[in-house]
């Protein structure tokens, strides 16, 4: 993770230093813990604003200051993982190992690894099992399903390693979903689908795990997508909504059909927004990690 600076300088240059956090270790670990419930006991104590806003600082400044996410390392030519305890994660006994966005405190969340020269997903259970045999070009992680490619064509992947999209498109598209604040019209990330496209045809994916293959001429994707906004499309020069079996329900049987329509459902409508970054930061603050 990288700190980013930048200096303004009269001679009209811009310098800009790229400093890289620290990772956290298991002393860094104690302390933030120990801030932690010093903060949570100035509020329930209901201590003076000045200690609660002081302890609350004193948390985050080691919360900011540090890298908390698990991280790779290279030892004898190949890429190990490890968290911030030194626990090893996935040995090292891949060439490469991906992006490691796992979910917070779950351990059967693959990340990709390579293998040969071939991709694969594998476990951050300690041994690095195979849950995706290595057999693809290139594997991109997208929330909670991974993009696979091989030989030029693209399929999703669960976490389970499960081929829920087949690897025959010819393209495969993130179209994130927000919602917005109706008081300040501010958005913010909710979920997201999957666009497939296979010929002049396309089809969607949703988080659900709701696949309906290439069947439409278009599918109507805003630019912003807004939760439980129903998909329009079109096929066959009629304009309509997309449905669970690849029909076009016709935007006049809309209500008839309301059930079997696919919607952008978002899962975070409770929430402000969602930081995976902080809740791994507050899943070791509360010894959930």
């Amino acid at each position: 993770m990288f700190l980013l600076m930048v200096y303004y300088i009269p001679s009209r240059k811009i310098i800009v230093y790229k400093m890289e956090k620290p990772h956290a270790h298991k002393e860094q670990l104690l302390k933030m813990q120990k801030l932690y419930a010093e903060y949570k006991s100035a509020v329930a104590n209901k201590l003076p604003d000045e200690d609660v806003e002081a302890s609350r600082i004193a948390f985050y400044d080691i919360c900011d200051n540090y890298d908390w996410m698990d991280y790779v390392v290279e030892e004898n030519g190949c890429e190990k993982l490890v968290n911030i305890k030194d626990e090893l994660l996935v040995p090292a006994k891949y060439e490469r190992l991906g992006c490691c966005c796992g979910k917070v405190n779950d351990r059967k969340f693959p990340i990709s690894a390579m293998s040969d020269g071939k991709w694969g997903l594998v476990l951050p259970d300690g041994e690095g099992s195979v849950v995706l045999g290595f057999d693809y070009d290139e594997i991109e992680s997208f929330d909670k399903f991974f993009v696979v490619s091989k030989s030029g064509r693209k399929g999703v992947a669960d976490k389970k390693g499960r081929l829920l999209v087949p690897c025959n498109m010819d393209d495969v598209v993130f179209r994130p979903i927000f919602i917005t604040n109706e008081d300040d019209g501010h958005s913010w990330y909710d979920d997201c689908m999957f666009e497939l496209r296979s010929g002049d045809k396309v089809g969607v994916l949703t988080m659900d795990g709701q696949y309906v293959k290439p069947s439409y001429d278009e599918i109507l994707f805003s630019e912003i997508l807004e939760t439980d906004e129903a998909l329009g499309a079109v096929l066959d020069g009629r304009d309509g909504c997309v449905s669970v079996d690849g029909k076009l329900v016709p935007d006049e049987d809309f209500e008839k059909y309301e059930d079997k329509l696919i919607y952008a459902k978002g899962r975070y409508s409770h929430r402000s927004s969602y930081n995976y970054e902080l809740d791994v930061k507050m899943g070791y603050a509360e010894g959930k990690m």
